[in-house]
């Protein structure tokens, strides 16, 4: 039986090996598993991309053809025997067993020219060891019936580190990944990026941390799925911005919270594909004049579609403008009412952010006079003329803080982030 053509690509001296192990695993279970190990390798997702590193099972040559130990039992293990091992094996120098297997400590060159020093037991590596690829690449730590398994250390060249465990040549489990990052996610280069969390099957997956430069200004702490944040997380950028909420395939998906830290602002509601999407309430803050104690801002709260105002959604301006309708693409369209600062409105149509049909506003129905009856007030006091003195200088106190905020806020807007009418 000729191997098939994913055996091939490994070379003769693999290819011996192959025919070996095919002539010792005739009957049906070896090859009904042989087929299993093909089919679970053909699936594997490649540990591509982030980590520049393939780690493959490594069985005696690394290649992919050697059994399981579970090929006749779970419970029993397959040595190997000493005529496959000299066909994956070039050099050996160490202590044997009784029948002539590698056993205890000692150091081999594979055919792959890969080279493992450590200890061996029924021929296969087995305990603890030091794993070299012709890449550069090493694995130091544990090693379980010729498969890495355990906690130990991996090195790239350039200076990659991995230390954490380890199932079957790829991080699993809790580590930490140290490597410098060239992709789009930094700016520099030369940053030390680190990820500190879980992994699986040689991805980030779980809980973990991400700093993508040297000194932590921007990182991502929350969850992650095949390397992409996923589910609940902070993301800390450099420019000062967080975002705290859901994610999704890397993007802001959910409920979750953006704070702009240049421009002063900050949106709380729903995402979709990072964009706003949804319930959400959009705050625009102004700059403060010197020395005033009041806080002036423009608000949008309402129905988003894919980052723009869409649907029912009140605005309130700085000034003291609030429009209250239906929004389409990020203006006013179709029924909504609008009040101005003075106090007149319009009630009606819009098209486009503007009036439809150019109509002139009308005036603010409601009423602007407040009518105190203070004598309802004295009829009540001990002392009618000391309640009368107490109540003016009330009102005089509260008339100066009202016409202060008056003058504030009746001031024209230098800048607003929305145009409220055309």
């Amino acid at each position: 039986e000729a191997p098939p053509v994913w055996m091939r690509e490994y070379g003769e001296e693999d290819e011996t090996a192959v025919g070996v192990l095919q002539c010792a695993g005739r009957c049906r279970l070896a090859r009904k598993l042989l087929r299993e190990l093909r089919a679970e390798e053909a699936k594997r997702p490649q540990n591509t991309g982030w980590g520049f590193d393939t780690l493959t099972s490594v069985y005696m040559c690394n290649a992919k053809t050697v059994p399981s130990t579970r090929m006749i039992g779970e419970k029993m293990i397959f040595p190997c025997e000493k005529a496959v091992a000299h066909t994956i094996v070039q050099t050996y120098e160490g202590k044997l067993d009784l029948e002539g297997r590698y056993s205890g400590q000692g150091k081999a060159t594979l055919v792959n020219g890969a080279t493992y020093d450590g200890e061996w037991e029924n021929g296969l590596m087995h305990g603890k060891g030091l794993y070299k690829w012709p890449s550069g690449v090493s694995y130091k730590g544990p090693f379980v019936m010729g498969k890495m398994l355990g906690k130990g250390s991996m090195r790239w060249p350039g200076g990659n580190v991995y230390d954490g465990e380890v199932c079957d040549g790829r991080r699993h489990g809790r580590g930490r990944f140290q490597m410098v990052m060239e992709s789009d996610e930094v700016e520099d280069e030369s940053a030390v990026v680190t990820y500190e969390g879980m992994w699986a099957n040689g991805r980030r997956n779980g809980q973990g941390t991400l700093l993508y430069d040297s000194d932590g200004k921007q990182k991502y702490d929350g969850f992650w799925r095949d390397d992409e944040r996923h589910g609940q997380g902070v993301m800390y950028y450099r420019t000062g911005n967080v975002y705290s909420g859901t994610w999704r395939a890397g993007k802001h998906h959910g409920h979750g919270q953006m704070l702009w830290y240049a421009k002063n602002e900050v949106y709380v509601g729903g995402w979709q594909n990072g964009l706003q999407h949804g319930k959400g309430e959009h705050v625009w803050f102004m700059e403060v004049q010197s020395g005033s104690p009041f806080q002036t801002q423009n608000r949008y709260k309402g129905n988003w579609r894919n980052g723009l105002r869409h649907g029912h959604g009140i605005f309130e301006y700085a000034d003291g403008s609030r429009y209250s309708g239906e929004w389409v693409g990020g203006k006013k369209h179709g029924q909504g009412s609008f009040i101005y600062p003075d106090g007149k409105s319009h009630e009606g149509m819009f098209d486009n952010d503007k009036i439809a049909n150019n109509a002139p506003p009308k005036k603010w129905a409601a009423s602007g006079e407040i009518v105190l009856k203070i004598e309802d007030v004295l009829a009540e006091a001990e002392s009618p003329a000391a309640e009368l003195t107490a109540i003016r200088n009330t009102l005089l106190q509260y008339m100066s803080e009202l016409k202060q905020i008056f003058r504030y806020y009746s001031q024209p807007v230098s800048q607003e982030p929305v145009n409220k009418m055309t």
